[in-house]
């Protein structure tokens, strides 16, 4: 989750929450089960609440180990931006041939198409997501459920317009990962409690654990 600031992790307590700035993970204890997290990188921009991050978190669904890969990316301007995609790119590679997904806000897009009336969009766009989804590396959830770019994609909005923004906000899974799914269904909560749009990911296991 983006944007964790405006969301109460006590509103979760029956949740087992990893909880730094910009960066939430909830894992329901009845149906996964935790097996350790690590911290790979951290960059402080400016101030503690705009840490950039990323987080390996490890849990087992299925008797299968599997990672999920959080990230909080930099945003344009930060020299933090070329380390951060070369310790994800680390990340992908240690762990391809296990159950990876790669969750949060990235601060980045795949292609300009991501991106509705914003002038920085080829700025934004970021090589190392075009070449996992030509490699079959990693697949993006939102094509995955079979859903389109455009006005309903934005994840985050311009203040003043809603319908002018950009999917920096994304889910990314590797085919071993997908393998563990029955269904899959993500869901977005409208503008309000920021300018982002909260991704919402649930899952239904093979084994219906």
């Amino acid at each position: 989750v983006s944007e964790p600031g405006r969301i109460s992790p006590s509103a979760f307590r029956s949740f087992f929450k990893i909880h730094y700035p910009n960066l939430l993970i909830l894992l329901n204890p009845h149906k996964v089960n935790y097996v350790s997290h690590r911290t790979v990188f951290v960059s402080r921009v400016g101030c503690i609440e705009n840490d950039v991050r990323i987080v390996n978190v490890t849990v087992c669904l299925n008797d299968v180990l599997c990672h999920l890969i959080g990230a909080y990316g930099p945003t344009l301007g930060h020299g933090a931006r070329a380390d951060f995609w070369k310790e994800i790119e680390k990340e992908i590679e240690k762990n391809k041939s296990a159950p990876c997904c790669v969750l949060g806000d990235l601060n980045a897009l795949e292609n300009e198409d991501e991106a509705i009336g914003i002038v920085h969009a080829k700025e934004l766009v970021q090589p190392c997501l075009k070449k996992w989804t030509r490699d079959k590396i990693l697949f993006d959830l939102w094509r995955w459920q079979g859903k389109k770019e455009g006005p309903d994609a934005i994840t985050r909005a311009k203040p003043d317009n809603p319908l002018q923004g950009s999917r920096i906000d994304r889910f990314l899974l590797s085919s071993h990962f997908s393998a563990q799914m029955k269904t899959s269904e993500m869901r977005v909560i409208d503008w309000g409690l920021s300018d982002h749009k909260a991704l919402f990911w649930q899952i239904d296991l093979l084994d219906d654990s």
